[in-house]
């Protein structure tokens, strides 16, 4: 669970910059929206509905930023006082906007700790939303309707000022937060089955059988999900199909060579990736109550390396 970490700040810190690309830009900054948005070779990032966007640790995107020299940017702008069709190349003008990396730096800082706050009480809903899960199952498996549907509702928020991009508002946000848990989750369940199927003759062993039976159907049902979920798209519930579909799954038996027979319970993996995206979630909200000591150390560190170069 330790190498979760970082992607989960290596997300927090693409959220920053997504939000405050957002605010530039509705602001009228198109010139620091437009240099955020290419820092570090990370163009689109501002439309990008994932997890996984930095090229480099979080850290090592913040310092670089923190130290970089200042920049000038050129952008095109229609001249409003002349009048005229917009787009007609007589009525634009050039104007070079300096970009200072350590005062963007700064505001980014500012973003990442308040949405670390949004993040830990998005977190707090996990566990919830499991519940949800696993009561609507059981409503349609013993009775085969659900009356209380309509009244479960996955949490809603409220759009973003700024942007109409899924990429820069909380809704969005919750969702890919909800994607990273189901994929850190299944891959955590399938490498414990795996290490359980390890007997002392491999999946020969009667006991370890089960264990590898089902770690390797997990994996074939996981695959196709596991690479829809890392990439970028606007669908949003990706993640409870793929728990849903595990839980309306029937069991599976599997039959050996030597008639030893292996039964998949479906039900009861599905509640182990919900108790492991439980377990994440709570983990993950914790640390972002060291958000604000990661900024101190950053801070410390551009410090004694403005003093070094001066």
């Amino acid at each position: 669970r330790d190498g979760t970490i970082t992607p989960l700040k290596n997300f927090l810190t693409q959220r920053a910059v997504q939000s405050l690309v957002c605010l530039s830009n509705g602001l009228f900054d198109e010139p620091s929206a437009k240099w955020l948005a290419s820092f570090g070779g990370h163009h689109g990032i501002e439309e990008y509905h994932g997890f996984r966007f930095l090229h480099f640790n979080w850290d090592v995107y913040l310092q670089t930023m923190a130290t970089a020299p200042r920049e000038h940017v050129k952008m095109v702008k229609h001249n409003m006082f002349r009048g005229g069709t917009h787009g007609n190349p007589h009525n634009t003008m050039v104007i070079e906007v300096e970009i200072d990396p350590f005062t963007v730096w700064q505001r980014l800082l500012e973003y990442r700790k308040s949405l670390s706050k949004e993040f830990q009480a998005d977190l707090g809903l996990i566990s919830k939303e499991s519940e949800e899960i696993l009561r609507h199952y059981h409503a349609i498996v013993t009775a085969q309707r659900d009356d209380l549907k309509d009244l479960s509702k996955t949490p809603t928020f409220d759009p973003s000022v700024f942007c109409s991009s899924s990429a820069s508002d909380r809704a969005g946000s919750y969702d890919r937060l909800k994607r990273m848990l189901t994929v850190f989750a299944f891959e955590e369940v399938i490498a414990g089955l795996k290490a359980a199927g390890k007997g002392e003759t491999g999946c020969d062993d009667t006991t370890a059988f089960t264990y590898c039976v089902s770690a390797n159907w997990l994996e074939r049902l996981w695959g196709p999900y596991g690479l829809e979920l890392r990439q970028s798209n606007e669908k949003f519930g990706r993640g409870k199909i793929v728990i849903e579909e595990l839980l309306n799954s029937p069991p599976v038996i599997v039959r050996r060579y030597d008639e030893h027979v292996a039964i998949v319970d479906t039900t009861r993996i599905a509640g182990m990736v919900l108790m492991e995206m439980e377990a994440l979630a709570k983990i993950w909200a914790e640390q972002m109550e060291s958000v604000v000591l990661d900024h101190l150390d950053l801070q410390r560190i551009v410090l004694e390396t403005s003093v070094r170069r001066s």
